[in-house]
């Protein structure tokens, strides 16, 4: 198939015709009944794999099907109900709170995730667990509280317990090892630059609301900045857009 975007009359992209030039791009080859679930999905939800909203990913002769974890937080935003959120780690973390506001709700809604119940022993947890908890209590967080548009939707990868992964009679596989070396620096880099966001953004936030901002809550964020630990980064990122938006300014970063 070529390269070029699929549209449509009404100059929407056609979700699954991007699906199935990606399945051959990448060179995976599921089988014909996982195919179909994977381009229903895609059309479905609208998901771009070429933006890695959902991949398909294999575990030798299984695979899941699975959404990137920005997808709820962009999904959400496109609702125009959201009205700000955060999501705090407790000082021993051990478990993660996420609140979201909703324009349509009187009260906020809390979704609390612990890290014995999520936890995995895959590298990125072991090497950040507060990180890979707060991800996990966002997605499911974000999913409850806007289940019309994403209930049905994958799951992010952070969320598969381990174990957990779909059995097929036929192999999932990368045609070429260059493929399959690409996907994963992909997904590092996509990890990392995550990483560098929240940093950017929060520094961006310090330097142009810091006069609106309590000296205390100020002193926290540039304390955080000054640190290496990107669990406190993102923590005092995600505390900074409900207050600043109680305060009547609007984050623009």
């Amino acid at each position: 198939m070529a390269n070029e975007v699929v549209v449509m009359p009404d100059n929407q992209i056609d979700f699954k015709a991007k699906a199935i030039e990606w399945l051959q791009n990448m060179g995976t080859q599921l089988p014909p009944q996982y195919q179909t679930q994977f381009l229903e999905l895609c059309q479905l939800y609208k998901l771009n794999p070429f933006k890695r909203e959902i991949y398909a990913v294999g575990y030798g002769n299984k695979f899941n099907i699975i959404v990137g974890y920005e997808v709820y937080l962009k999904r959400a935003e496109r609702t125009g109900k959201l009205n700000g959120w955060q999501c705090q780690v407790n000082d021993d973390g051990t478990k993660a709170k996420v609140t979201i506001w909703r324009k349509d709700w009187e009260h906020p809604f809390e979704h609390t995730v612990f890290l014995e119940e999520v936890r995995q022993s895959s590298p990125v947890w072991q090497k950040m667990p507060r990180f890979m908890m707060r991800k996990v209590c966002i997605e499911q967080g974000m999913r409850l509280a806007f289940p019309d548009e994403m209930g049905g939707m994958p799951y992010a990868e952070d969320e598969l317990p381990e174990g957990k992964i779909i059995a097929s009679d036929e192999e999932l596989r990368p045609v070429n090892d260059t493929c399959a070396e690409q996907y994963r620096a992909e997904e590092n880099f996509t990890e990392a630059r995550q990483i560098s966001d929240n940093r950017a953004k929060l520094q961006k936030i310090v330097e142009k609301y810091g006069n609106d901002m309590r000296e205390e809550v100020l002193n926290a964020c540039r304390d955080a900045l000054n640190g290496n630990d990107e669990n406190v980064i993102a923590d005092k990122l995600s505390r900074c857009y409900p207050y600043l938006d109680a305060k009547g300014i609007k984050v623009a970063v």
